[in-house]
């Protein structure tokens, strides 16, 4: 009940909203469904990172998006009273985010893609995006 007033008051975009809710209930609720409240303790945390998130294998930034839902649904819980504390201890379950190298385009691939591109259009497309490292839908949405 007071997780759905929390979010609508916090003016997110949709597909922050639709995360949430997907974290919530592929992650969250099948593992915290039913415990009450006071059971809930660092320990309880510690298992739901090592029983749930670790073994699923997921990228290390969406095991640290879900570690930051479960504090905030928990952190809502401590502010409305319905928890002494919040479970979730950060030195202990915060997970780290491995920073992957993304793939690039060597200069030569570069050079071959632009002077095949058809239209000076396509070929501004392709520029902007390599100079700024915008991503294709960012590009797209761009006005002259």
């Amino acid at each position: 009940m007071y997780w759905p007033v929390y979010v609508s008051n916090q003016n997110m975009r949709p597909s922050t909203l639709d995360s949430y809710n997907s974290a919530l209930r592929k992650w969250i609720q099948p593992f915290f469904a039913d415990m009450h409240l006071e059971e809930i303790t660092p320990r309880t945390v510690t298992d739901f990172m090592a029983k749930k998130l670790i073994p699923a294998n997921l990228a290390s930034k969406a095991r640290r998006n879900i570690y930051n839902l479960l504090s905030e649904v928990f952190e809502v819980g401590v502010d409305n009273q319905l928890m002494v504390e919040n479970p979730v201890r950060p030195r202990v379950h915060r997970p780290a985010v491995i920073q992957e190298e993304k793939p690039t385009l060597p200069i030569e691939k570069f050079w071959t893609l632009i002077c095949e591109l058809p239209t000076r259009r396509d070929k501004a497309l392709v520029w902007t995006i390599a100079l700024t490292g915008c991503r294709v839908g960012e590009a797209l949405g761009l006005r002259q």
